[in-house]
């Protein structure tokens, strides 16, 4: 009879794309999630990669992609890098610009159109997307995002950097650490930031102070974070207010009444501890503060308030316990609404009370503790423990209980019209029996009518309901999002109590002193610094194998994430620059889904970092070319080298070829490092140690040949040794220092033969 009331419906997530055929193509993309009937849309510039499109489609999970035909290269493109998504394709002129005129009559007070004037994509999507749901304009909740407010980060950055998931699935992520959210609402956020953190350095730092202030008023902090951990999830209310439920949904429809009753006690507790505070000046002094205690003193809020006190009894209960959750879905509404209602309602009160009046008398018949419980498919029942079944077994139905070998005895007790004996068992399992009666099996029959009539009448008042709060639905949008803000930044001064950070401060360099990497703890790591400005951009880092080099360059990484979400971060001092994207080249694996060779992958992530590279970007390049030949390698690593140097990219380049450091070294900001045992500081590394870890691994005999080989090209290479044990190289080495090069070449020719 009763379903979950924390069920929500399967949620479906529809994108809609229109793209320009420039060079650089203009992307609009309008995004439809079904459980809020809210819409996301956008416009911003691309290339033919698609490297923004992609990540924002895998940031908010689409599961379906609208495109107009003929778009060969998105369409490809699309089937390789989001496979998990369906790709339907529609004839252009679904695409046509023809929705303007409704959003102006229907949106024109709740959103500004002005906005959206002459972003032509994004009509075309957002006109598209609308003809292919269906849908009623002034239904959906649009939000316009601006992108450039939000940092890029790749999806194979994020992957790279272990975000969300590490390498192996056990280890750690920046996530997992920075999750101490207790909502939904601040789950999600975090979610969004870590893939998308902020540019505007006013809102970090908003979020900043606020960190200060639980610091400085710990009575706030607990007080918000004891009330966070009981707040439902604003979403799956919205998702009720959008849903027109059928009368068998009437108890999941109770369900997220008692949800939404639930969000209003915490909301008038929090008033009630904002009006008793002594200071409330210091409450709203931060901005964030001041915006969340703004809304829920808003009069929309206290309407919904009234709106429910006048229909529903705020104080019916409701839990996982099914009867409480019965009495729920039939007192839920007062008393006097619906004359009817309350009719239907003493009818199954009375019948109830029969029930309890039969099993009083069987307990003072037979001196047993009897229990009435429901089951959703038999209706009441009696429940007895197993050790006293004895008492009363000669009152049993011989011809069920000779067949109890299972749980469920007879389906039908109803077919025992002439039974002589007093009880059926239903069942016998964890130490109790449970059974019925024909007298009880009738009473069911007669409460099950009158709760069907309870629900009829009270699924009508329900949907009158709904669409009175359904005109305030903006507030449930707004208070959502602000829940989620104020619960983030609870989260990351709970992440403060953890670790020894500070509050980065934001300027046009890079500098973080005595931080260790966030994944490690502090008695496990080694600290490190790290400077970076625009005198100095360029970063070479070189170092032996299994040094630190990558992991060094990752926490350079994961420390501007997340001075860029507004979390402290683990160190001493840190001066962070605000980097509009983070491109990262990482490791050299085949693709064998796009048919790419490890150094086409490569070839792909150079050539999206030098298309959005600038003055604004950290780039992470580790061993570039390591997937083709030596000189090649060099070629290539100088020439990228070059191009990021003179577009001042914050770049932290790691190479084991001393050779790219003499072709930079005429650059003044080209700075050097070293990194030895996970510590980096300022120099040129000599030392290469790949045969010594090789050793760990490998054959004697095979370490021994590589050391003869390594000495004879190194010093062939250095000029600095004399004697080999190849006559010839000796002879190419005297040829070099010798005056008379014939005479030299002569003895060579004598030696051959």
């Amino acid at each position: 009879m009763l379903m979950n009331c924390d069920r929500t419906d399967n949620q479906t997530k529809t994108a809609c794309i229109a793209i320009s055929r420039s060079t650089f193509p203009l992307v609009g993309l309008s995004i439809h999630e079904s459980t809020t009937n809210k819409i996301e849309i956008f416009e911003f510039t691309d290339n033919w990669s698609f490297h923004i499109l992609i990540q924002r489609l895998k940031i908010d999970s689409v599961n379906k992609i609208i495109i107009s035909e003929n778009q060969n290269v998105l369409e490809n493109i699309l089937h390789k890098e989001v496979q998990e998504s369906d790709i339907i394709i529609l004839p252009r002129n679904n695409f046509e610009e023809d929705i303007d005129s409704l959003i102006l009559e229907n949106l024109k007070n709740n959103f500004n159109i002005e906005s959206l004037r002459d972003k032509h994509f994004t009509l075309s999507s957002l006109s598209a997307l609308y003809k292919f749901l269906d849908k009623n304009i002034y239904s959906c909740f649009l939000e316009y995002i601006l992108l450039d407010q939000f940092m890029f980060i790749s999806q194979k950055t994020i992957e790279d950097l272990e975000i969300f998931k590490s390498k192996d699935n056990k280890g750690p992520t920046l996530y997992g650490l920075l999750k101490n959210t207790k909502t939904k609402m601040g789950e999600k956020l975090l979610k969004y930031n870590l893939a998308q953190p902020l540019l505007d350095t006013n809102e970090i730092t908003n979020r900043h102070d606020l960190i200060i202030f639980f610091s400085e008023n710990q009575i706030v902090f607990h007080t918000l974070e004891k009330y966070f951990k009981s707040l439902v999830d604003i979403d799956q209310i919205i998702n009720f207010l959008y849903k027109e439920r059928s009368d068998s949904n009437y108890e999941y429809d109770v369900g997220c009444c008692v949800k939404l009753n639930s969000l209003f006690n915490i909301i008038e507790g929090i008033k009630s501890f904002y009006q008793k505070y002594e200071s409330k000046e210091i409450l709203t002094k931060n901005l964030i503060l001041k915006d969340f205690f703004n809304i829920i003193f808003r009069p929309e809020i206290s309407e919904i308030i009234n709106s429910i006190n006048k229909i529903f009894d705020r104080t019916a209960l409701y839990s996982h316990n099914t009867q409480e959750n019965i009495s729920s879905c039939i007192k839920i509404i007062r008393n006097g609404v619906d004359t009817k209602l309350d009719i239907s309602r003493q009818i199954y009160s009375e019948n109830l009370n029969d029930l309890y009046e039969i099993l009083s008398d069987y307990e003072s018949k037979y001196s047993l503790s009897i229990n009435l419980v429901f089951d959703s498919a038999k209706g009441y029942l009696f429940k007895i423990k197993s050790d006293e079944f004895k008492i009363i077994e000669d009152n049993f139905y011989k011809d069920i209980y000779k067949n109890q070998n299972d749980d469920i005895i007879r389906e039908d007790p109803f077919s025992i019209q002439n039974a002589s004996t007093e009880f059926i068992l239903i069942s016998r399992k964890k130490g109790f029996i449970l059974f019925t009666s024909v007298e009880v099996q009738k009473i069911n029959l007669r409460i099950k009518d009158s709760y069907l009539q309870v629900m009829e009448i009270s699924s009508k008042i329900f949907e009158f309901s709904k669409k009175k709060i359904f005109s305030f639905l903006e507030i449930f949008h707004i208070f959502g999002n602000i829940i989620g803000l104020v619960d983030l930044v609870i989260s990351f001064y709970i992440f403060t109590k953890k670790y020894k950070c500070c509050i980065p401060e934001f300027g046009d360099s890079l500098i973080v002193t005595e931080s260790h990497h966030p994944f490690f703890t502090a008695k496990n790591s080694i600290l490190n610094s790290f400077y970076c400005c625009p005198d100095l951009n360029f970063n070479i880092i070189t170092g032996t194998n299994m040094s630190g080099k990558t992991t060094y360059v990752k926490h350079i990484a994961l420390i501007c994430i997340m001075g860029q979400i507004g979390c402290p971060i683990i160190g001493k001092y840190a001066s962070l620059k605000p980097f509009k994207n983070i491109l990262t080249r990482l490791n050299s694996e085949d693709n064998m889904e796009m048919n790419l060779s490890s150094f086409a992958v490569e070839l792909l992530d150079i050539k999206n970092i030098l298309d959005f590279s600038d003055s604004n970007s950290l780039i992470i390049i580790d061993e570039l070319g390591r997937s083709t030949s030596y000189l090649d390698s060099i070629s290539f690593s100088v020439v990228v080298s070059k191009y990021l140097v003179f577009k001042k990219s914050f770049t932290y380049f790691i190479t084991h070829f001393n050779e790219i450091i003499l072709c930079l070294k005429k650059y003044q900001n080209v700075n050097v490092l070293k990194n030895c045992n996970f510590k980096v500081t300022s120099g040129i590394n000599k030392i290469i140690n790949g045969i010594e870890i090789a050793s760990k691994f490998l054959n004697p005999k095979i370490i021994n040949d590589s050391l003869e080989i390594k000495r004879n090209i190194s010093c062939f290479n250095s000029g600095t040794v004399d004697t080999f044990q190849n006559s010839e190289i000796q002879l190419a080495l005297q040829i070099n220092k010798t005056k008379n090069k014939e005479k030299a070449l002569e003895e060579i020719f004598k030696a051959r033969k």
